[in-house]
């Protein structure tokens, strides 16, 4: 169900690696719009936190856009490559002794 979803929004709302400007708008406006909407009509304090969430998601993509950054994008190196870097962990140089 999760890889099925994930295809489904790469196929739609993704492209080149960003997300549509469509989507960053939708982002932003309906985040922007929930935000007001709590703080002018229904104070419920929760809906704030979402709109403030939403509206950022669709702000940063759009900054990402901008900085040329892609975000959707499958990474550059092979599947296996970051776990077993992960399992090896890394190296300690040697320290050297003064009187050497």
């Amino acid at each position: 169900m999760k890889q099925r979803l994930l295809e489904l929004l790469k196929k739609y709302a993704v492209r080149d690696g960003h997300l549509r400007y469509a989507y960053v708008l939708l982002c932003a406006f309906v985040g922007v719009g929930l935000l007001l909407i709590d703080l002018y009509q229904w104070h419920t304090g929760w809906l704030y936190i979402v709109g403030l969430g939403i509206g950022a998601f669709g702000g940063y993509s759009a900054q990402a856009y901008v900085l040329k950054i892609r975000p959707f994008e499958d990474p550059p190196y092979p599947p296996g490559w970051l776990t077993e870097k992960k399992a090896t962990g890394f190296e300690v140089p040697d320290e050297r002794k003064e009187g050497e």
